[in-house]
């Protein structure tokens, strides 16, 4: 289960760092043998402070990086072959 909590100091201890460490989390380049991962339990109420719109942007890039990764490490390499991937954006509008 990769579910870390984003108000323990492993992921860092400032909101950059913990931004930071969430991508790197997100990547697997984090902790040795862990990972990709994400699901980060408490993520916009402990580190994205400035609203909605910040947490849908980031969250945004997460759910891209991890799929990124994904397809790097487990794309397909035979001719021929095809497969569909699709992603989650949330938007933020004002009304």
């Amino acid at each position: 289960l990769n579910m870390p909590c984003a108000y323990f100091s492993q992921l860092g201890n400032t909101a950059e760092e913990k931004m930071e460490g969430c991508r790197r989390f997100t990547e697997g380049t984090l902790i040795a043998g862990i990972g990709p991962g994400g699901g980060f339990f408490t993520l916009p109420n402990n580190v994205l402070f400035e609203g909605p719109e910040q947490q849908s942007r980031y969250l945004n890039q997460m759910m891209q990086t991890l799929l990124n990764t994904a397809q790097k490490r487990h794309g397909f390499k035979r001719s021929k072959a095809q497969y569909l991937t699709t992603t989650l954006n949330f938007t933020f509008r004002k009304l």
